[in-house]
């Protein structure tokens, strides 16, 4: 005991700073401990000032909002305009302003007069093209007599003779036909008359058939306004050829539009219309598709349609089928062109309004076929095409109209057959 109280006051002096040293060692380690919790504390606080500064100058100005208006505006500015050209693009010229949705008078002169209009609005597109169709065999056995050629049947029978057993005569006769055919195809821009369109031949002599008469009106107007555009893009397509001559046209020859048939060379006949009562005239058939059965829905001239339209509340659909003779280096110029952008004129649903030109892109293509032709055949004799080779151009195409504008002049009878309620049964209607 006496040798630790010995030590202890020996080194007494040395207690002091020793307690100081321990007592320091202790308040260092959690000193150090907090630093380090400091440090991360400030780390975490300089990072949020750069993102709360980043923040800051990637904040919206204070004009954004009325920018994200005038933007929010401008959609839908775009959205009623889109709105405003589908609408325009059925808005056409009527061939009659008395006749929809309903007769202003119940007499039969009014669709007399309709007709009769009706037939100077396709003669006016035969003129349009400026267009004459190949001489008859009348025409063409007067300039024979003319001319001092033989008979028709003589000149049908040199034809079939070989070139050793002809005589002289003959000859001359196939020259002066040859001439006489040349000529008329150098005069014109495209073989066609107004006979191409069957409804043309529908109301020469129209048969007054009671209240399904507005309907015989209705679907010839549909009809025309396909014409037009099949018309437009012919004039079109030789306006810009090389002269106004069928010789040297890119389209040679409208063989014809239908919309109950193929359409194709003429033959004697006429198409009968399936309804309720059966009458002459081809007329446009509406694509009605069941709302029970997701199908693509068969139109009367036997195509499915890839587009999957058909009619319903925006739109209603119809088929048409047209055919030329087209230079074939020109075929998918002149399909182009049908399908192109076209302009129309319209005076209001009255007829009285100013007029405003709109637009419309209404035709795409379902099916194509071309062929090559016999130019010395049955349907080609009398027509001069000229030097380049010429294919038969046959097209089946979808029409759209835009409900929007037209629904308020549509005849009751055609209201009810497109009420998606009252048909069900899919197929087409007219």
């Amino acid at each position: 005991m006496a040798y630790v109280m010995a030590f202890i006051k020996k080194y007494m002096a040395l207690l002091i700073p020793a307690g100081i040293l321990l007592l320091a060692l202790l308040l260092l380690i959690p000193t150090i401990l907090k630093g380090k919790s400091l440090r991360k504390d400030m780390e975490d606080s300089v990072r949020q000032a750069s993102n709360v500064n980043k923040w800051i100058s990637n904040a919206p100005s204070s004009e954004q909002a009325r920018l994200e208006e005038v933007y929010q505006n401008e959609h839908a500015r775009d959205a009623e305009a889109i709105e405003m050209q589908l609408r325009q693009a059925t808005t056409r010229e009527l061939i009659s302003y008395n006749v929809f949705p309903e007769p202003t008078d119940t007499s039969v002169q009014i669709f007399t007069d309709f007709g009769k209009k009706f037939r100077e609005k396709l003669d006016s597109l035969i003129s349009q093209m400026d267009a004459r169709s190949a001489p008859t065999d009348q025409e063409v056995h007067l300039e024979l007599l003319r001319r001092g050629g033989d008979s028709r049947s003589e000149r049908s029978m040199s034809r079939t003779r070989d070139t050793r057993d002809r005589n002289p005569a003959a000859d001359v006769t196939l020259a002066i036909e040859n001439a006489f055919l040349q000529k008329r195809a150098s005069e014109i821009s495209v073989y066609a008359s107004a006979n191409v369109f069957d409804l043309y031949s529908f109301w020469e002599n129209y048969d007054y058939q009671g209240p399904q008469a507005i309907e015989d009106c209705w679907y010839s107007q549909l009809a025309l306004w396909v014409y037009e555009d099949v018309a437009g893009t012919i004039t079109s397509m030789n306006n810009d050829s090389r002269s106004s001559s069928t010789l040297s046209s890119p389209i040679k020859r409208l063989v014809g539009v239908s919309f109950l048939k193929a359409a194709d060379y003429k033959t004697t006949g006429s198409t009968s219309r399936g309804r309720d009562t059966t009458i002459s005239g081809d007329f446009p058939a509406y694509l009605i598709g069941s709302e029970d059965v997701e199908i693509r829905v068969p139109s009367v001239l036997g195509v499915e349609p890839w587009t999957t339209r058909k009619c319903d509340e925006d739109i209603d659909v119809i088929h048409f089928s047209v055919s030329v003779i087209v230079e074939s280096n020109a075929v998918f110029s002149f399909m182009k062109e049908l399908c192109r952008e076209k302009e129309h004129k319209f005076y209001g649903y009255d007829g009285k309004a100013q007029e405003e030109t709109f637009k419309h892109n209404q035709i795409t293509i379902m099916q194509f076929l071309q062929e090559p032709i016999e130019r010395e055949g049955v349907f080609h004799g009398k027509y001069r095409y000229g030097d380049a080779a010429v294919v038969k151009l046959d097209l089946i195409c979808e029409y759209i109209f835009h409900r929007a504008g037209y629904d308020n002049i549509k005849p009751e009878k055609v209201e009810q057959l497109l009420d998606p309620q009252e048909e069900a049964s899919g197929g087409y209607g007219y």
